[in-house]
């Protein structure tokens, strides 16, 4: 993981565990709170595997 998405997930942690609101890291982030909350529910279901891209490691398209 990258520095970003570490602090990504440290506050996506935060957040499964009800410490920081959905509004705040949201804010925080600069996402929506709908965002947060599916990235919260993915979070819970996979671990830290289910915040990175799942793009990332495939070839391009082109």
């Amino acid at each position: 993981m990258r520095a970003e998405e570490r602090d990504r997930a440290f506050l996506i942690r935060q957040g499964s565990k009800k410490q920081v609101r959905p509004r705040e890291a949201a804010e925080r982030l600069g996402i929506g709170q709908r965002q947060i909350k599916r990235r919260v529910k993915r979070f819970r279901q996979e671990g830290d595997k289910g915040l990175v891209s799942r793009q990332r490691g495939r070839e391009s398209q082109v």
